[in-house]
């Protein structure tokens, strides 16, 4: 008798304890979940894009950037891609809108090779969910200062060791 009112016991406890675990668990979200991540905008049906180019073209990266104009007819998902033609350098810079007006490019590079000065560039726009792609040709004039990162005197303790400045022009 003993042994039945402990398990009776026992399982009010565990049916109890699935009761107050299953309120406190399926409550309703009061936040909205948004994206993890990029956003990707496919192109639709009839997609539409004109007058993409790159200004000022030379660019001088030693006194400003570099900015992209076009108009699309919706909202999508697109990509530039930057090559220089001589050097092999290459940029990726995606973005979302009805246009890449807010794009700009300061002379970096994805990679190894950097874009060197005097190097004709080929900027190509193209769009997720759409084989359209756009073309323009950039002239650079002058390249910014690079970082290559964070140089060292010595690895030597207490004789000189500590960053130095990393910076080229």
């Amino acid at each position: 008798m003993e042994k039945l009112r402990y398990k009776y016991f026992l399982w009010k406890k565990i049916y109890i304890l699935f009761i107050i675990s299953f309120f406190l668990f399926s409550c309703k979200r009061e936040y909205e979940l948004g994206y993890y991540g990029e956003e990707f905008v496919p192109a639709p049906e009839g997609f539409l894009a004109y007058g993409f180019s790159a200004s000022p073209n030379p660019v001088n990266f030693k006194t400003g950037v570099l900015n992209f104009s076009a108009a699309f007819s919706h909202r999508v998902s697109f990509v530039i891609t930057l090559k220089g033609l001589s050097s092999t350098a290459t940029k990726k810079i995606n973005g979302v809108g009805m246009d890449p007006s807010g794009v700009t490019w300061d002379g970096t590079h994805d990679g190894l090779y950097f874009f060197r000065a005097g190097e004709m560039v080929e900027a190509t726009l193209s769009f997720f969910g759409s084989s359209l792609t756009l073309k323009d040709t950039i002239s650079i004039a002058a390249n910014g200062e690079k970082k290559f990162g964070t140089l060292l005197n010595s690895f030597e303790k207490n004789k000189g060791a500590g960053p130095s400045s990393g910076y080229f022009g």
